[in-house]
C-alpha cells in the first residue's frame, strides 16, 4: 500500500502528502481490503463446509485487513519503529484483542482472567492486562473453527438431559406419590395447580 506523490509544478520534484492525507489514505485501502474480505469470506467459507454469523465474517475481515495492510505497507512515509516486531510479537490491549475478536472488552478481561485462555498474558505495572497479538488471534480461530455453527449442532454437543445412574433413578411409582403428596397440600394449602 504506496503512498501516491502528489505532482507539483513542471520543474519541481513531487510532494510527499501530509501525515493527514497518507493517514487518510491507508484508511481508505483498509476499508477497501475489508469490502473485498467480507464479499469473498462467505463464499470460501461455504464452500469449505462453514457457515458462521455476518458479525464473525465482519470481524475476521477487519482483522485480516489490518494483517493484509501490515504486509503490504511498504510507504516511505510510515514512521520508522525502533525494533519492528513481528504481527505474532505484537502486545496488545483487552481492547484491541477485544476489536480485533468482536467480543466486548470486558469479556476479553474475563476470559483472561478465568484460566481458560491457554495463551500468556502480560499484566503492566498499572494492572492492565496484554496478549500477544498472533497468539489470541489463532486460539480465537481455533476455537470458532471448533464452536457449533447451528442450533442443532450445539443440541448435539450439549446434553441437556442428565444421565442418571439406574442405582440412583427414583422408580415411577415413588414419584407419584410424591406428586400427589405435594397435590393433596397444595389444596389444603388452597393453591390451585
Amino acid at each position: 500500500m504506496g503512498i501516491a506523490t502528489y505532482p507539483s509544478k513542471l520543474g519541481q520534484p513531487a510532494k510527499q502528502p501530509s501525515a493527514r492525507q497518507a493517514q487518510s489514505a491507508r484508511a481508505s485501502v483498509l476499508q477497501q481490503y475489508s469490502s473485498v474480505l467480507r464479499n469473498a469470506l462467505p463464499v470460501e467459507l461455504k464452500a469449505h463446509g462453514a457457515d458462521l454469523p455476518m458479525a464473525e465474517i465482519d470481524a475476521m475481515a477487519d482483522a485480516l485487513a489490518r494483517q493484509i495492510a501490515k504486509l503490504v505497507d511498504t510507504s516511505p512515509v510510515s514512521k520508522p519503529r525502533k525494533a519492528q516486531a513481528l504481527a505474532q510479537e505484537e502486545w496488545i490491549t483487552t481492547q484491541e484483542a477485544a476489536n480485533r475478536s468482536g467480543f466486548s472488552r470486558p469479556f476479553v478481561a474475563a476470559l483472561l482472567d478465568s484460566g481458560a485462555y491457554k495463551g500468556r498474558v502480560n499484566r503492566t505495572a498499572g494492572g492492565h492486562r496484554k496478549v500477544l497479538a498472533g497468539e489470541f488471534e489463532a486460539l480465537m480461530a481455533k476455537a470458532s473453527a471448533e464452536a457449533p455453527k447451528t442450533l442443532a449442532q450445539a443440541r448435539k454437543a450439549v446434553d441437556l438431559k442428565p444421565q442418571q445412574d439406574n442405582a440412583q433413578a427414583v422408580p415411577l411409582t415413588e414419584r407419584k406419590r410424591s406428586r400427589a403428596r405435594a397435590q393433596a397440600l397444595a389444596k389444603k394449602l388452597g393453591i390451585t395447580t
